[in-house]
């Protein structure tokens, strides 16, 4: 019985009742006239709110499973990353330079957040002065390569190249200056512009201050894309104060 009938009930309730009184009807007959009336309807009405109840914790019951299983996913995925470290420390701490130099070239591929501060550490204190320029190589060269997929006629691949310089590159002390001169020279790409202000909104905001003559001419210039553009250079700015 839905809110509809139960209106219709009351109504016919009232009805009865004013023809009671009409006629002069004791309480009892009242009483039964109520009880007819307000039993089937009671029942009704708290059927419809369990109904509606237990609906609602299913949802919840939906909601929390879903969570679980994100917080799951998440925790064996950084079960992984973790196996994975572990088996690319072993040859970066070894005296082979051979096996060094394709541990630091698979640790960039295959951890994406985490291999750039590793492969960092690599090119400022490994022993051999070979594997620190090779290091440093390996980082100028995949830093080069986001920045240029930033900028892809592909949005998966826009996307993807951006979230990996949030997460991988906000504290990498080359990003900014390497940022502000390739989106310079490429203001036409209006994309790939956007995506460049998004990533300097997530850096470490100290990189933002040594580099902010630079960052100001890039936001001036990039402003008249558009709205969204100047609404993200607006945010970039005001991290500059």
């Amino acid at each position: 019985m839905d809110q509809a009938e139960l209106q219709q009930k009351i109504a016919t309730l009232e009805m009865k009742v004013s023809l009671l009184e009409e006629r002069k009807k004791d309480s009892w007959d009242i009483f039964n006239i109520f009880a007819s009336l307000l039993i089937p309807a009671s029942i009704a009405f708290s059927g419809y709110y369990f109904s509606v109840a237990m609906k609602e914790a299913e949802i919840r019951s939906s909601e929390e499973l879903a969570s679980r299983q994100e917080n799951i996913a998440i925790i064996s995925a950084k079960v992984g990353q973790a196996k994975l470290i572990a088996t690319f420390i072993e040859p970066l701490t070894g005296d082979n330079e051979t096996k060094k130099r394709v541990a630091i070239r698979g640790i960039l591929i295959a951890l994406p957040e985490e291999g750039p501060q590793i492969v960092s550490v690599v090119s400022e204190s490994d022993s051999s002065e070979e594997i620190q320029k090779f290091a440093k190589s390996e980082l100028d060269m995949q830093r080069e390569q986001l920045i240029k997929r930033a900028f892809s006629n592909q949005k998966p691949v826009r996307i993807s190249a951006t979230t990996e310089l949030i997460r991988g590159w906000s504290r990498d002390p080359k990003l900014v200056p390497e940022i502000v001169e390739y989106a310079i020279q490429h203001l036409s790409q209006k994309s790939g512009v956007i995506n460049m202000l998004v990533v300097l909104q997530n850096v470490d905001r100290n990189m933002l201050i040594v580099n902010k003559e630079d960052i100001l001419s890039f936001v001036e210039k990039a402003i008249p894309n558009g709205s969204q553009t100047a609404d993200h250079a607006d945010k970039v700015k005001s991290r500059l104060y």
